[in-house]
């Protein structure tokens, strides 16, 4: 559960500074994604001695099949996420981006017998639906091509997790995280030549920055999903904006937002009610 709660807090530190750096610091998505990769390989390469372990299994035609299939999706929806994300608000597209905790969990029920708990699986479609439904307005109903690569992105995120529980079984979670980091900068750099030359120092210091949140959020989230399963790792993901709402009204003394209160008091009673089944 922990692990879970810390991918969602990490994801959201995330969402804010890739916002910052494409927008306020004047970085394009090209450059900005594949330099961010490229650090979060990094990052995930210096843990590998001590955190990466692979069973030879995972060197199979079927595993890696999966491999290869983690690699394209990632590949895809990463571009479509920076994409959609440099040319919207957050607030517009952030409702989009959630929707790939329903199609995971919805996804993750039909095809897996051991993520058939229904009644975590009733808690996590409701506690999805409840944040889905309480930040979004009526101005971000408007679904241009940024918004379609949000739902792109959304989609394609919660079918790469079906192929990450098969692999979760052959790599420990930061040596999944690691190769698939590893390849994708490889892609990036062959087919989108970033140009990172012009880049100044500060830039790059923040890029490495989001990099290291990226990190913390994929690995903790890899670690849950092998530990606790999708659709359990989707419901608890869900209170990461609602612990976000409340921090901003004890330390920002911002306004309550009532529909979003009623929303996040729904999923933290989904979240308690699972961990007592």
């Amino acid at each position: 559960m922990f692990n879970a709660l810390l991918s969602s807090f990490s994801n959201e530190t995330e969402v804010i500074l890739d916002k910052t750096i494409m927008s306020k610091d004047k970085v394009k998505f090209i450059s900005f994604m594949s330099l961010c990769m490229f650090f979060v390989f990094l990052i995930t390469t210096s843990l590998f001695p001590i955190f990466g372990q692979v069973d030879m299994r995972a060197f199979t035609p079927k595993y890696l099949l999966s491999f290869g299939a983690v690699i394209l999706i990632a590949f895809l929806y990463n571009y479509l996420y920076y994409y959609s994300l440099s040319h919207e608000d957050v607030t517009e597209v952030e409702p989009l981006a959630m929707t790939h905790s329903i199609i995971a969990v919805v996804l993750a029920t039909l095809i897996y017998p051991s993520e058939r708990d229904y009644l975590v699986f009733m808690l996590a479609i409701i506690a999805a639906t409840a944040l889905f439904i309480s930040r979004i307005e009526k101005k971000h109903i408007s679904f241009d091509k940024y918004a379609l690569a949000m739902l792109g992105f959304a989609t394609l995120f919660a079918v790469e997790t079906l192929f990450l529980k098969g692999l979760l079984a052959v790599y420990s979670p930061v040596a999944l995280y690691c190769f698939r980091t590893g390849m994708l900068v490889l892609l990036f750099f062959i087919f989108f030549r970033p140009k990172i030359r012009d880049l100044r120092v500060r830039k790059i210091k923040s890029i490495f920055l989001d990099a290291m949140s990226v990190s913390l959020q994929y690995v903790t989230l890899y670690f849950a999903y092998s530990r606790i399963g999708i659709v359990r790792t989707s419901l608890i993901v869900t209170l990461g904006p609602f612990l976000i709402f409340v921090f901003s009204f004890i330390f920002l003394k911002e306004k309550i937002v009532v529909k979003k209160l009623l929303a996040d008091a729904v999923i933290l009673a989904c979240v308690v009610a699972s961990v007592f089944v």
